[in-house]
């Protein structure tokens, strides 16, 4: 249901995500420069979906981090999970708008 979202969470918030760039956003921008057009656009498309439907928090902490394993954990870093995903969402509109 969410699987672009657990294969970012896995393949690029490794245990060193933090020497692929200087901030998670940053890893999020490397993402979307090294994936497909339409992987950037499911990312987006599951991250709204998940936004609008039953209890967004804890389903995104599920998704992002039980189901991905993801190694950056939002509220270690004073950003809750609600937080995240929709600055993730800002990200990938910024970055799909610098490349049209």
């Amino acid at each position: 249901m969410y699987d672009t979202i657990v294969n970012l969470a896995r393949s690029y918030y490794h245990q060193d995500f933090s020497l692929m760039a200087h901030s998670p956003e940053g890893v999020l921008r490397s993402f979307c420069a090294q994936e497909s057009p339409r992987t950037v656009a499911d990312l987006r498309q599951e991250l709204v979906d998940l936004l609008r439907g039953p209890d967004p928090e804890e389903t995104f902490k599920q998704v992002w981090s039980t189901d991905g394993h993801s190694s950056y954990v939002p509220p270690l870093h004073g950003v809750g999970y609600l937080e995240w995903a929709h600055r993730m969402v800002q990200v990938v509109d910024e970055y799909t708008a610098s490349r049209d």
